[in-house]
C-alpha cells in the first residue's frame, strides 16, 4: 500500500469544518460539527493501481465515549482532457460509536471507496483526479458530539509491484536507487525511473556548461571557403576554447565581435594561412581565407556534451568518477522538490538540496574528494 498525505480541506456549499489549535496537544486540528462539510481532490500518480484497495484515513481526538456518528463520503472523478460526468457522487456512509476515553487519538479509516477500481462504471486509472466530499452526520441510533476534531487525512492505495527495483542497469539504477531512498520513497509513485533519468541527464546538461568535459578534433578546411559548420564538424560541441593551424604552435586569434571581423576584412578578401576566427551563429569564420585544402587543417579545442544517458547496459553509466555520482543524486532531489513545490517545506528543501549540489559540483570540477556524508530530508 501507498499513502498520501492530504495536505488540506477545501469548501463545499454547505456548513464547513473549522480549523482550531488545541493547545493541551499543541496540534494543529480540525473541529467538526454536525453538517459540516469539506472536499478535496486527488489526482492518481505515475506508479499506482486503482485495484480494489482505494481507502480514506484519518485520525480522531475521541470526544469520550458512547458517541455515536456517521461519515458520509461523496466520490467522484475526472479525467483530463475529457468532460466532467454528469453522474452524481456515490455515496458511502460509515456508522461510529465511540468506546475510547476522551482525548485518546483514535484511526479511523473508510475503505472501499472505488470497489473493483471504478467509480460509477468509470475504470480508474493514472492521472484520473479523485474529488471526495466528507459530512459529519449525526445519528439516531445516540448522541452526537458538539464539537469533534481530526488530523492527518490521508489516501491509501494499491501499489504496482515494479517501483522498488529500477529497470535500469549500471550505475544509472544504483542512482535512482539511492534518490528515492532520500527522499523517503519507497516506490517510484513519485520519482519514477524516467524523472530520475530526465534529471540524471538534465545535470550533465549544467556539468557541460561549466567547461567539465573537454576535447580536441581535427577538421577539414577547404581552399576558399572561410566559413566552417561547427555543428556538422563538431556535432558534440559545445563552445570552441581555443583553435589552432594543425601542425603550428601558433594558436588563432578569437575576434569576439562581429565589429572587429568586419573591420579586418573591410579591405578586401585576402587568401593565405587563417590567423583569425569568428564563432556566430554556430558558424566559423576564417581570416585570412583559407588558401589550400587540407584534411586536418584546425586543431579545435573545445567543451562538450557526452550523449544522453539510457536505461539499457550500453549507456548507463555517466561519464564522471563513480565517487562523485553524488552530484547527480542531489540535482535529481532538487528537481523533486522543485516538482513537489506546492507542498510544505519543499521550497526549504529545494534550496537545501540547491546548495549541496553547487557544492558537490565544485568539488567534482575543482578534482576534490568527493563528500560521502547522505543528507536525508529532515
Amino acid at each position: 500500500m501507498a499513502i498520501f498525505d492530504i495536505e488540506s480541506l477545501g469548501a463545499t456549499e454547505g456548513p464547513r469544518p473549522m480549523n482550531h489549535y488545541d493547545t493541551e496537544r499543541s496540534l494543529s486540528v480540525v473541529a467538526w460539527k454536525p453538517g459540516d462539510e469539506a472536499a478535496f481532490a486527488f489526482r492518481i500518480p505515475y506508479g499506482i493501481t486503482g485495484g480494489p484497495t482505494i481507502n480514506l484515513s484519518f485520525d480522531e481526538i475521541a470526544p469520550g465515549p458512547d458517541f455515536i456518528y456517521s461519515w458520509d463520503t461523496y466520490i467522484s472523478a475526472l479525467r483530463p482532457g475529457q468532460a466532467a460526468s454528469t453522474v452524481p457522487a456515490s455515496v458511502i456512509t460509515r456508522q461510529f460509536m465511540t468506546t475510547e476515553q476522551q482525548g485518546l487519538i483514535i484511526t479511523r479509516s473508510i475503505s472501499d471507496l472505488a470497489p473493483n477500481g471504478r467509480i460509477n462504471e468509470m475504470e480508474l486509472t493514472t492521472g484520473d483526479i479523485l474529488c471526495l466530499r466528507l459530512k459529519l452526520s449525526s445519528s439516531t441510533d445516540g448522541p452526537c458530539p458538539g464539537k469533534l476534531l481530526t488530523l492527518a487525512y490521508r489516501i491509501e492505495m494499491a501499489v504496482d509491484s515494479y517501483p522498488d527495483t529500477p529497470d535500469c542497469a549500471g550505475r544509472v539504477a544504483n542512482i535512482i536507487r539511492e534518490t528515492r531512498d532520500l527522499f523517503n520513497e519507497e516506490t517510484g509513485a513519485f520519482l519514477s525511473d524516467s524523472f530520475i533519468l530526465r534529471s540524471i541527464n538534465g545535470c550533465m546538461k549544467d556539468l557541460a556548461l561549466e567547461d567539465y568535459w573537454i576535447a580536441e578534433r581535427s577538421i577539414p578546411i577547404s581552399a576558399g571557403r572561410e566559413i566552417v559548420d561547427l555543428f556538422e564538424a563538431i556535432p558534440d560541441l559545445r563552445k570552441v576554447l581555443r583553435v589552432r593551424f594543425d601542425g603550428q604552435r601558433r594558436t588563432l586569434t578569437d575576434l569576439q565581435s562581429l565589429d572587429a571581423y568586419l573591420e579586418l576584412t573591410s579591405h578586401g578578401r585576402r587568401l593565405g594561412v587563417p590567423s583569425y576566427y569568428l564563432i556566430q551563429n554556430n558558424m566559423m569564420r576564417l581570416w585570412p581565407v583559407p588558401s589550400t585544402d587540407a584534411e586536418s587543417g584546425l586543431r579545435v579545442y573545445y567543451s562538450r556534451l557526452p550523449a544522453s544517458l539510457g536505461c539499457d547496459e550500453s549507456n548507463c553509466d555517466p561519464p564522471v568518477p563513480q565517487a562523485h555520482d553524488t552530484v547527480f543524486i542531489l540535482f535529481a532531489l532538487r528537481q523533486a522538490f522543485l516538482r513537489d513545490r506546492d507542498s510544505a517545506g519543499a521550497d526549504l528543501k529545494f534550496r537545501e538540496y540547491s546548495q549541496l549540489y553547487e557544492i558537490e559540483k565544485k568539488r567534482l570540477i575543482d578534482g576534490s574528494e568527493p563528500a560521502h556524508a547522505r543528507v536525508r530530508p529532515r
